[in-house]
Formats: structure tokens, C-alpha cells, sequence
């Protein structure tokens, strides 16, 4: 964008997420649009099942995202935590997991940090769509998943924002998601 112009983003995060994103990104003085892409819907029941859980035939938790990450019952908080990125692996620690024995930054670095472990029981907190099929990829561990979230589309975007687009009055468009 030109010196004169401030520069304007277009935050596609779900709301929470681009509204975080947003603040920070107005203190440095860059403009924000907000039109999220996904929206994030929790799965009922699912501390539910969580509770059904136990420690004693499960080794691990796995969390690839913070959507996944839901209040640690009980018996699961002695288990160890691996997770894909720093912002997981906060959530996870706020809301009573332990701290992470493996923060990778990506599912990639994830399954290649996974692959050093002896053959482990894992619980896999998941999205109802995932980039990475960690179950696939490490075939020498044992999988129990649960999809605790799933992310919804959105079929269209704002008519506004679509004219700022086509004005190029926006400069940049965020993607955190292959969906």
C-alpha cells in the first residue's frame, strides 16, 4: 500500500480468534476488517465422554488445536500433553491440563517428535476435519479420538467487504486454515 495509506487487513479467523488478532494488530497501528470464514461449534457431550475416561488406558493427549482443547477431567490431568502450537498449549495449561511435554509448531514437527516415543495409548482431541491424519502417519501408536469441535464454512462473505476487495482498499487477507 502506499506510505500515505495505512495498511488494512482482512482477519478470516473464526470471530474470537480475528477479534485477538485485531487488537493487536490496531496497536501497531494497521487497520482490521473482521469477516470470519469458520465458525467453531462444540460437539455435545463431550466432557461427558471425557469423563467415561480413564488414566489407567490412556498414556497421552494429543491436541492440534486450541478449539480442541476442553477443562481437563480429573483423571486425565496426570496424563502428558503434546501439543501443536504455543496458543494450544496455553489453552490447555488454563484450563488444567499439564504443561505440554511436547509443543511442536506444527502437526508435522508433531508426528516427527511422536515418532521417538515408544508405542503409547494416545487420546486424540480432534476437529471433525484435520490437515495432518496423525493416526495414519504413526501407526506405532494406539489411537482412541474424539471430535470435539467442528469448524462451519461460511457460505459467503459480506457484500461490503467484497467491494473493499474489489476496490483494493484491503491490502493483505489472513488464512490460518486449508479449509
Amino acid at each position: 500500500c502506499p506510505q500515505s495509506e495505512t495498511m488494512s487487513i482482512l482477519l478470516t479467523r473464526p470471530l474470537p480468534d480475528s477479534l485477538a488478532l485485531k487488537t493487536r494488530l490496531e496497536a501497531d497501528g494497521i487497520a482490521c476488517t473482521v469477516a470470519p470464514m469458520l465458525h467453531i461449534e462444540q460437539e455435545d457431550g463431550i466432557h461427558k465422554t471425557l469423563d467415561t475416561l480413564s488414566n489407567k488406558s490412556i498414556d497421552g493427549v494429543v491436541l492440534t488445536s486450541r478449539h480442541a482443547v476442553v477443562d481437563a477431567s480429573e483423571p486425565l490431568k496426570s496424563l502428558e500433553v503434546y501439543c501443536v502450537g504455543q496458543q494450544t498449549a496455553e489453552h490447555a495449561t488454563a484450563l488444567g491440563w499439564p504443561k505440554p511435554k511436547v509443543i511442536a509448531a506444527t502437526s508435522d514437527e508433531l508426528i516427527v517428535q511422536l515418532k521417538q516415543h515408544p508405542s503409547q495409548r494416545l487420546l486424540y482431541l480432534r476437529g471433525k476435519q484435520v490437515s495432518a491424519d496423525l493416526p495414519k502417519a504413526l501407526p506405532m501408536h494406539h489411537w482412541q479420538e474424539i471430535i470435539v469441535y467442528k469448524a462451519i464454512a461460511a457460505l459467503q462473505m459480506a457484500e461490503h467487504i467484497l467491494t473493499q476487495l474489489q476496490q483494493g482498499s484491503i491490502h493483505t487477507v489472513t488464512f490460518f486454515s486449508a479449509r
